[in-house]
């Protein structure tokens, strides 16, 4: 049982990659989508690599910054593996921003399919959908 009263806790840990858009690029990858790009940010830090690795070319549209922390969301599961609370530190997908999107613009327009995260700032789902529309993504 754990108890909120400040003790720690003995436990077992275990990291992978997630986030519903990397995920959903990652198995459109291996479905053999190879040509499906994910729009976000990671860090310059080892969750960021290992993201950028997993994905290999559907990682062209993903930026690295320095100043900027992987997004990550910590699950604390019960003994019955239920969820008993997370911690959840996303302020890096606030840098997915319009001018980046540009900067990406011919990768996305050549794309297969084009997977945003939906943590994103609404001019920047704008912006995505814009260079979709005129480029026919998904469609070609």
């Amino acid at each position: 049982m754990l108890h909120n009263d400040g003790r720690t806790h003995a436990g077992r840990s275990r990291h992978s990659c997630g986030g519903v858009g990397r995920n959903v690029a990652d198995a459109l990858i291996k479905l053999g989508m190879e040509n499906t790009r994910l729009i976000s940010v990671v860090g310059h830090d080892e969750y960021g690599k290992i993201i950028l690795e997993g994905l290999g070319a559907g990682g062209k549209t993903v930026k690295r910054m320095s100043d900027v922390n992987t997004a990550r969301f910590t699950v604390i599961v019960d003994v019955n593996g239920e969820c008993y609370f997370n911690v959840s530190e996303m302020e890096s997908f606030a840098a997915i921003a319009p001018e980046l999107i540009k900067e990406r613009q011919s990768h996305l327009e050549e794309a297969s399919i084009i997977v945003l995260d939906g943590n994103t700032p609404l001019d920047t789902m704008r912006c995505v959908l814009d260079i979709a529309s005129q480029a026919n993504v998904p469609g070609k």
